[in-house]
């Protein structure tokens, strides 16, 4: 590990510092406090290094964060040490309890790691709606393509407890998935859902 601006992150990732990502994010958390139901429970699906997890452990009491990722976890444990309300799952979320491995699409970037469907694979994958979770605030999904897996596996928990959900759509991820970036939008959409903020792939969805 190695720690850039004040962020562990891990030894082999390179592209941690480069994009301007404060600005941006700031103006995510922003457009989240704007229209947050509650400050109760937020759910971080793929949590990387904790930089959100953070961010949210400051606002909301109960924070749960799903990272499956080995070289993620160890700096999002040093990154959120000096919170008591954030609660980490070291595997992922997807439309089956299935297995998987991860793949690193953007070499030296680690950000850009994503979970494969293998049966073979190390990582653990489950669904929401098997975790019979009892309420959330703010759900959000940035899992590099995996998103639309997500969604489909917790279709009961966000029509049973219609969160703000925070979700990346990109093109480049969601393609190499087999799907397009718009399915996201029309699943939302089929769950009662309307997308009220958008910022570059960052959007913003509320019932």
């Amino acid at each position: 590990m190695k720690q850039i601006d004040g962020w562990w992150v891990p030894d082999a990732d390179d592209e941690y510092h480069h994009n301007d990502r404060n600005n941006h994010d700031q103006k995510i958390f922003d457009a989240i406090d704007l229209h947050t139901p509650g400050y109760d429970h937020v759910v971080d699906v793929g949590g990387n290094v904790g930089k959100w997890a953070t961010h949210f452990a400051s606002k909301y009491k109960h924070v749960t964060v799903f990272e499956p990722a080995d070289y993620h976890i160890e700096c999002f444990k040093l990154n959120c040490k000096q919170f008591n309300n954030v609660y980490l799952h070291e595997y992922g979320l997807s439309n089956s309890a299935s297995k998987g491995k991860l793949d690193v699409y953007i070499e030296g970037h680690l950000g850009s790691t994503r979970i494969l469907d293998a049966e073979d694979g190390d990582i653990e994958m489950r669904t929401m709606d098997s975790l019979n979770i009892s309420n959330i605030d703010v759900l959000k999904i940035d899992v590099e393509g995996r998103e639309l897996h997500v969604l489909q596996g917790a279709e009961q928990t966000l029509k049973r407890l219609s969160p703000l959900i925070v979700i990346e759509r990109c093109v480049l991820n969601s393609s190499a998935f087999g799907y397009d970036k718009k399915a996201t939008h029309d699943v939302l959409t089929s769950y009662g859902y309307k997308r009220i903020y958008k910022l570059t792939r960052d959007c913003i969805y509320k019932k």
